[in-house]
């Protein structure tokens, strides 16, 4: 990167720039993809097993979403049981584009583009003379009163700067709780105004909603169907026209330019998906199942990576390594399908074919497993129960001797 971050450009400047590095402009998503490509998958995913069918679907829709085509205009939708790793993959994509540089307006509250401030007409023209990709979108109405006002109309006369996104500090990210429908406010989501003599006068918003924030960046909607899909109504547009409401609610648009990661339980996506006054929301996202890991191996690298699991002197215990794979077996065994009591034997041979260790000769697969019980990893305890269950193999007493959590212990453990 030619600069500094607390150094101005003038636009024109930056334009040179551009017109030497055309990539200097991004989207969101294909930002996103630059970063998992540039760091690497099994970097940015690290630490997260058993999942490796999601991830590479995820890493597939940004790909695509890069392109600028029908993608992008979908949010990503995690799918899956309670602690398989949804909100996981969606830190670890924040967390991939934490401290990347973007360009932008000087004094734009959302971040705006600086190739924005070009007319179209002109944005035509450079789209041909340097045959590259320009992203939709107009200037905020905060820059729309500036350019009026302070520039009399001279776009050039702004101002661009090298800005970062950040995680810690909301900059071009933003994650949203669930929260009460009834006390819901999509000011939460677009900001709000203040009281001003001038109703829709830019100067009184307060564009400090979770999509502002986000702007450049991305959105996370943790849970959201548990209690919040009136937030997705609002959302809507922002995916596909990329514009959201102005706080004031009765003047332009605001385009945003942000990667929407919404993830949720299937109980309640069960629930939303058999409503039909939810098919426009249906028909925006871009679904990815995320189930349980149902390999052994993988298990155990889980549980190692938990709390309880790692050696820590000072606190006298440790972990016998049969503990650990008769947790990790006995939670995979919950998460595989049973249909009655004479079904446990194939379970188990299941849950070692699932682990690589198929009988030779046999042309049984894992890919053939998924498709005879599709429901394999979308039931049992999860991750957190795994260590719960350790945990509880603890003894209750400190003792003056190195304690041991034990496969008896374990076993005690998971009969209570």
């Amino acid at each position: 990167w030619p600069m500094k971050e607390e150094k101005l450009l003038s636009f024109n400047e930056y334009l040179d720039l551009v017109k030497k590095n055309p990539r200097l402009i991004t989207t969101a998503h294909q930002m996103i993809y630059d970063a998992i490509m540039k760091k690497g998958v099994e970097e940015v995913f690290k630490e997260l097993y058993g999942i490796d069918s999601a991830i590479e679907e995820v890493v597939d829709y940004f790909r695509k979403a890069s392109l600028g085509g029908g993608r992008s205009r979908r949010f990503l939708f995690l799918l899956g049981p309670p602690s398989s790793g949804k909100s996981t993959i969606a830190q670890k994509l924040a967390w991939a584009i934490d401290d990347e540089p973007i360009y932008c307006i000087d004094g734009c509250p959302i971040r705006d583009q600086p190739i924005y401030l070009l007319k179209r007409r002109d944005r035509l023209e450079l789209v041909q003379k340097l045959g590259i990709y320009l992203p939709e979108g107009d200037i905020c109405p905060v820059c729309r009163k500036r350019l009026k006002t302070e520039f009399d109309y001279d776009y050039t006369k702004f101002k661009v700067k090298l800005d970062k996104i950040s995680v810690r500090s909301f900059n071009g990210f933003a994650s949203v709780d669930p929260t009460d429908p009834m006390s819901f406010d999509k000011a939460r989501l677009i900001g709000s105004v203040t009281l001003g003599e001038k109703e829709g006068d830019p100067d009184n918003f307060e564009l400090d909603g979770a999509l502002c924030h986000a702007n450049r960046g991305e959105l996370e909607l943790v849970e959201v169907l548990k209690n919040l899909v009136e937030a997705l109504y609002v959302l809507i547009e922002a995916t596909q026209s990329k514009t959201i409401e102005s706080p004031a609610g009765r003047t332009e648009k605001i385009y945003v330019d942000l990667a929407i990661i919404i993830h949720s339980n299937e109980a309640e996506w069960i629930k939303f998906f058999s409503d039909k006054k939810n098919e426009a929301l249906l028909d925006r996202m871009h679904v990815v199942n995320v189930p349980h890991n149902i390999r052994l191996d993988d298990q155990i690298k889980i549980l190692k990576g938990m709390s309880i699991a790692i050696p820590r002197p000072r606190l006298n215990y440790h972990v016998n390594p049969l503990s650990l794979k008769l947790v990790a077996a006995f939670t995979v065994m919950t998460r595989l399908h049973i249909g009655g009591e004479n079904d446990a034997d194939e379970a188990l041979a299941r849950m070692l074919a699932y682990n690589g260790l198929i009988v030779e000769g046999s042309d049984v697969t894992p890919a053939t497993l998924m498709k005879q019980y599709p429901r394999d990893g979308w039931q049992g305890i999860s991750n957190r129960d795994g260590a719960e269950i350790l945990e509880m193999s603890l003894p209750m007493k400190n003792s003056d001797k190195e304690m041991c959590i034990d496969p008896i212990s374990v076993l005690d453990a998971i009969d209570k």
